[in-house]
C-alpha cells in the first residue's frame, strides 16, 4: 500500500475540510461548518495513521486509535479530548433526528449557533495545525498550502 501518498491525500482533504469549514461559518452555516471541523480532524488523525501503516477508512471514532498509537506527541492529551468532542457531534450535525426524551425533532440546521459553531471550526484548526507540524517534523510531510 502507499502509505505516505495516503496520509498526504487525507492531509489534503483535511485542509479542504477546514477551510469549507471556515467558509460555511462566514455564511452562517454553522451546523455545516461544524461538520466540516469534525471530518477535517477525522482525517488529519487519519493522516497519521497512516504513517504508522495504519489504514482506517470505515471508521469515525479514531482519537482513541491516535492517541495509543502517538502517546508521544506533546499535546496528545488535549488533541484526543478535544477530537472526541467532535466526534461526538458525529452525525448529529448532519440529519434529522427524532429525540426521544423531548419527543421532538431536531433539525441540525437550526441547532448550532455562530458561537458553538466558531469554537468546533477553533478546536478543529488548533488539532489540525498541532499534528501537521508534527509529521512535518517527524516524517518530513510537506503541509498543504505551505
Amino acid at each position: 500500500m502507499k502509505w505516505r501518498q495516503m496520509a498526504l491525500a487525507f492531509l489534503r482533504e483535511a485542509h479542504s475540510d477546514l477551510h469549507v469549514a471556515e467558509v460555511l461559518l462566514t455564511e452562517n452555516e454553522y451546523a455545516r461548518s461544524v461538520e466540516h471541523s469534525q471530518h477535517a480532524v477525522e482525517k488529519v488523525i487519519k493522516a497519521a495513521l497512516f504513517l504508522k501503516n495504519i489504514s482506517i477508512t470505515n471508521e469515525h471514532f479514531v482519537s482513541e486509535i491516535f492517541e495509543k498509537n502517538y502517546g508521544d506527541h506533546p499535546a496528545i492529551k488535549e488533541i484526543v479530548a478535544k477530537a472526541q468532542i467532535l466526534e461526538n457531534e458525529g452525525t448529529l450535525t448532519e440529519y434529522p433526528y427524532w429525540d426521544h426524551e423531548t419527543d421532538s425533532i431536531v433539525t441540525p440546521c437550526e441547532e448550532y449557533d455562530q458561537a458553538t459553531a466558531k469554537t468546533f471550526y477553533d478546536d478543529a484548526h488548533w488539532i489540525f495545525h498541532q499534528i501537521a507540524v508534527y509529521l512535518k517534523h517527524v516524517y518530513q510531510i510537506i503541509l498543504p498550502g505551505k
